[in-house]
Order: structure tokens, then C-alpha cells, then sequence
């Protein structure tokens, strides 16, 4: 199965059916991901830095930009302890929690979602007021 696939779950009980070692695969591709992110913020970051002018709403990008640095730095917390947890889990061949881990799987799975979504729209802004002063300087 693709990576990819994972993430969009073809069959409704993907998550409950899925064996341990598939849903370990998708939890370090969550983490690699999160990693790309965290690059990802670092350079828009530096984006801010170069293209901010007196008309940007750089404060407001600044607090955003670090509200999201640490919603994602404790996601990566959350993915490396369940990543652990995962291991754990295969090398002992412990199905004891099997349910409740399996829904704190699902969970971790909408945050990185809601996350991922959240992080274009402010890249979109963030973006769009970057064109907007690089404009302005052109016109000066």
C-alpha cells in the first residue's frame, strides 16, 4: 500500500483492520512531513524578515508564526511518543490497548490534518502579503 493511500484511508475501517507494522510506516511518515514543516516555517520566517514594509501586518504574522512553531512542535512530540508507543507495541506483540490506541491514532491523525490545513491558509497569506510589498517596493 502507498503512502498515500494511507492518509486517505480507502476503507472506513482502515485504521481498525490496519496491521501494526502499516500504521508504524504512516506514523514516521507523519513525523518526516512534520519535519518538512518545520524547514518549511523556518523559511517563511526569513520570508517575513525580507519582505515585511510599514504596511504589512508583520506583527500579526510574527505572533501566528510562532503560535503555529510550537502547535507544531508538539505535534512532533505527540508523533515521536506515539511512534514509540508503536514499537513498543509490535516488540512485545502487545494488543492490550488495541482500541484505545488505535483512537488515539485516529486523533493524532486529524490534528496533523487540521494542522496541515491551517499551515497552507497562513502560507497563502503570508505569500500574498510578501507579493503585495514586493509591488509596492517595484513601484517606488
Amino acid at each position: 500500500m502507498k503512502l498515500l493511500e494511507y492518509r486517505l484511508r480507502p476503507k472506513k475501517d482502515f485504521l481498525m483492520v490496519a496491521p501494526w507494522q502499516e500504521l508504524y510506516k504512516l506514523t514516521e511518515y507523519w513525523k518526516n512531513e512534520l519535519g518538512f514543516y518545520q524547514d518549511e516555517l523556518q523559511f517563511l520566517e526569513n520570508l517575513l524578515t525580507v519582505y515585511e514594509g510599514p504596511d504589512t501586518e508583520a506583527p500579526e504574522f510574527r505572533q501566528l508564526l510562532s503560535d503555529t512553531r510550537i502547535q507544531l512542535h508538539n505535534l512532533m512530540i505527540q508523533t515521536d511518543t506515539h511512534l514509540a508507543h508503536l514499537g513498543k507495541i509490535i516488540k512485545e506483540a502487545d494488543n492490550s490497548d488495541d482500541l484505545l490506541f488505535r483512537e488515539e491514532h485516529d486523533l493524532l491523525e486529524d490534528a496533523i490534518n487540521s494542522f496541515m490545513a491551517a499551515f497552507r491558509q497562513l502560507k497563502q497569506r503570508l505569500f500574498k502579503a510578501a507579493e503585495n510589498n514586493m509591488s509596492l517596493r517595484a513601484n517606488r
